[in-house]
């Protein structure tokens, strides 16, 4: 079980509180302590939070109606309690307990105004509450006696289970008189002593009086697991309703962001689905290509088939380097290198290059023989050389790579 954050309301919807830290079970980890909603909300991360609202904004009494059915005595409660209720029964909230075994249902009703805003400024302050619950009911209470917290400010008395009346200073003697009178044998009283003055009409009455030392939230905290029997999180304000009421307002951004999603999602479905036709169209080029250019045999794969292809045709013509392209790449730097030469002709065929040129002497002719062999890999014959009339050489030149 999680630790449990205990938040008693001071003053509704003001940021002032009193909080204490419960341990798994229910026993006050340190002291109560005053602080902010803010402080608060730092303090509910991973806790289960239990919010008291004050005794005086909830009205605890039982109503007896004819059914054993909680929904039924949902709706039935509300008329059963409207002439005694000062307010339209449409703007209270009713909240039940438990049936008990005389066929009464405890209820305590709020006014709907009240709960709305303070489950508002919860909310805004980033905590949601787990119980909502009437602090006069977590005020412990033991079987044949009363229960009274003195505070310096009020005191709150509850003298039977689902019965509590918050009272001033100054009403408090003749509220106990008047209690007093009407139990012949007596009443025991247990009182919490937590600020202000002790009153005398305590010596009449056989009362056993603690002193809060820890604080009033230590003394809530021993009454809690009773007080949980009537939760006002219900009907229109239970958890679910909470959950929805934060919801509500981002649906539309959310059905906005859902919608974009889809959309994107069937774009790139679609782009996907073009791209794989495309590239089954390229596949179906590549293999009818192959097949004109090499009948015959069984195709795989066209783009590697058609590579080793080309590789064995270049080496049945005497190696990579011997085609065309590749001795003209290794001649032009040697061309260019050597001055009076001119090119006027060539011929590829069956891995000879046949150039035809015009040169200022043999000299110049035998040079160029020499750097072209001096390249590597070429072997080079002069097939012809014949001076012209202007007294220049007309060469032919046969050049071949070497056989790999």
């Amino acid at each position: 079980m999680r630790e449990t954050l205990l938040i008693r309301l001071t003053e509704p919807c003001t940021d002032a509180l009193e909080s204490v830290c419960l341990d798994a079970t229910g026993k006050p980890l340190v002291g109560s302590r005053r602080g902010t909603l803010a402080e608060a909300a730092a303090q509910a991360v991973g806790r289960r939070v239990v919010v008291l609202v004050p005794g005086t904004e909830v009205l605890l009494t039982r109503v007896t109606v004819p059914t054993t059915n909680r929904q039924r005595a949902r709706k039935a409660i509300p008329f059963a309690l409207e002439d005694l209720l000062a307010e339209d029964i449409d703007g209270l909230h009713f909240a039940l307990g438990a049936r008990d075994a005389e066929g009464h249902w405890p209820v305590a009703v709020v006014a709907r105004a009240r709960m709305d805003a303070g489950l508002r400024h919860l909310h805004e302050a980033g905590i949601l509450p787990d119980c909502l619950l009437p602090e006069a009911l977590a005020l412990p209470l033991a079987a044949g006696s009363g229960g009274l917290l003195l505070e310096a400010d009020g005191a709150l008395l509850r003298d039977q289970p689902w019965s509590a009346q918050v009272l001033a200073p100054e009403t408090l003697p003749a509220v106990m008189e008047l209690l007093i009178s009407r139990n012949e044998a007596g009443i025991d009283l247990q009182v919490w002593h937590c600020g202000g003055e002790l009153p005398a009409w305590l010596e009449r009455v056989s009362a056993k009086v603690e002193s809060c030392n820890e604080g009033v939230l230590n003394v809530f905290a021993a009454g809690l697991a009773q007080a949980e029997e009537l939760d006002l999180l219900q009907g229109p304000y239970s958890r679910k309703e909470q959950y929805g009421r934060l919801w509500r307002p981002w649906r539309a951004a959310a059905a906005v962001l859902l919608i974009g999603v889809v959309v994107s999602a069937i774009q790139l479905g679609l782009r996907h689905r073009a791209l794989q036709t495309e590239s089954t169209a390229l596949a179906t080029q590549i293999e009818a290509v192959y097949k004109q250019a090499f009948p015959g045999g069984r195709v795989v794969n066209p783009r590697a088939q058609m590579e080793q292809q080309l590789k064995s045709l270049r080496r049945q013509q005497g190696g990579v380097g011997d085609d065309f392209l590749g001795l003209i790449a290794q001649l032009g730097g040697v061309f260019a290198a050597t001055p009076g030469i001119e090119l006027t002709g060539a011929n590829f065929r069956d891995g000879y290059l046949d150039v035809e040129l015009t040169a200022g002497d043999v000299q110049v002719l035998d040079r160029l023989k020499q750097q072209i062999t001096a390249k590597g890999g070429l072997s080079v014959d002069i097939q012809s050389a014949t001076t012209g009339t202007d007294q220049r050489v007309q060469g032919r030149l046969r050049i071949q790579g070497a056989a790999s």
